[in-house]
């Protein structure tokens, strides 16, 4: 009768899981998403025939650098961060379409945006220039990422 009683602990135990305030988190129940976003707290779950899916909801910061060609065709060494985080409403339709790779799409958009704006302007523009070749590729990005949600 213990190992009885001590088998359904360890079972109700490993069917819970805590989400942190920073997170979004749903359930995957048989491959169909449940309209539900979990609140935070501890939820309970069946381990068998339920999936819970969280995202970190926090603004996170990608950095990086790249070389792209300028009009002029001058080599361009750039180096950019993007503060990023997922529209809280839509992290169920973002993990729909893209699952856990919306990271590499967001690193992929970032460097395409930017390759495209440096290439609108010669090296001594892009130089003088810089606010303005920010933001048009910061509005560009938004426009792209804004379609990903």
């Amino acid at each position: 009768m213990k190992k009885l009683i001590g088998i359904s602990l360890v079972a109700i135990l490993a069917a819970c899981t805590q989400v942190e305030d920073t997170e979004v988190c749903f359930k995957k129940r048989f491959g169909e998403y449940s309209s539900d976003v979990m609140t935070s707290g501890l939820h309970m779950y069946n381990i068998f025939t339920t999936d819970v899916i969280c995202v970190d909801g926090r603004v996170q910061k990608y950095a990086g650098e790249l070389e792209s060609y300028t009009k002029d065709l001058q080599m361009a060494r750039i180096e950019f961060f993007v503060n990023w985080a997922v529209f809280r409403e839509h992290d169920m339709d973002l993990h729909k379409s893209l699952g856990y790779g919306y990271r590499n799409r967001l690193q992929s958009e970032t460097e395409s945006a930017i390759k495209q704006i440096v290439g609108l302007y010669d090296s001594e523009a892009m130089i003088a220039n810089r606010g303005k070749v920010e933001e048009q590729a910061t509005a560009l990005l938004n426009e792209r990422l804004g379609e990903l949600n």
